[in-house]
């Protein structure tokens, strides 16, 4: 290189050792890339289109915070959802702009026919509460039963772990229960699926961190998930926290590449 490395440069260069053929940024299997940029909040970084609108308008936009992001340069958001239902109105979260919708079936496949996948990354920040079935993420569909088939991260209420569930048809096919603390400090996690074959990775440590895995009882249904937020779900209450560099691909990645990811922010 034609110039000293910093120490974290140097992370990121040896984090990279076995996933030569991936780029954070760059690879052709990234869908959409929230980078929370003071100059345009709501852009999708990635170049395809998948930009953010605040859920219930402009005057409940989430607040630009970088003062609290995970790493220096980086952007965060804050949702200031203190005990606010999602169907109250005036949730502070985003909705991506999916269009008709992502066909999750077909990047993650069957379980006969396991596709590439599907990976969702980010940090996260909690703020210290009492607040039942807080959710962060959600991926559903507008129909006349939208209530019956979505993926979404949530808080269980007794446990106050977060785990990430996949109904379909009203019947749960996977609860990834106790995949992660509820925390107040800045967590990474990647979530991936491919056919039956679910994931969590919280703060990964190495390329061959062991993520929480769970099979599926049933493939996800053949839909379009056009009702897809940060920060809330259809009902539920809205998440009380941050969020920093939301990455969504269209692979399942591997251990080397979610460490990729979480070694390659703050460079």
């Amino acid at each position: 290189y034609k110039k000293a490395l910093s120490a974290a440069e140097v992370f990121a260069v040896r984090s990279y050792a076995g996933t030569t053929s991936f780029s954070v940024n760059g690879d052709p299997s990234l869908l959409a890339y929230y980078p929370f940029k003071q100059t345009d909040l709501y852009a999708d970084a990635s170049g395809n289109g998948y930009t953010l609108t605040p859920t219930n308008g402009a005057s409940y936009a989430p607040a630009y915070d970088p003062g609290t992001a995970p790493f220096t340069g980086a952007g965060a958001v804050y949702m200031d959802n203190n005990n606010i239902a999602a169907t109250a109105g005036t949730a502070k979260t985003f909705r991506i702009q999916a269009g008709s919708g992502f066909d999750l079936r077909a990047m993650i496949g069957t379980s006969a026919t396991p596709a590439a996948g599907f990976s969702l990354c980010f940090w996260y920040r909690a703020v210290s509460n009492t607040i039942p079935y807080i959710n962060g993420f959600s991926f559903g569909y507008t129909g006349t039963t939208p209530s019956t088939s979505y993926i979404g991260w949530i808080r269980n209420a007794a446990t106050a772990d977060l785990y990430w569930s996949v109904i379909g048809s009203g019947s749960v096919y996977l609860d990834l229960a106790g995949s992660g603390v509820y925390s107040t400090s800045w967590t990474h996690v990647c979530f991936t699926g491919s056919g039956r074959s679910w994931r969590a990775y919280y703060n990964c440590a190495s390329s061959v961190c062991t993520p929480l895995s769970g099979t599926a009882s049933n493939d996800i249904p053949n839909i379009l998930y056009d009702r897809v937020y940060i920060g809330q779900h259809f009902w539920d209450w809205a998440w009380y926290g941050w969020f920093s560099e939301v990455r969504l691909y269209k692979k399942a990645l591997t251990a080397a590449e979610v460490f990729a990811i979480k070694s390659f922010d703050g460079t």
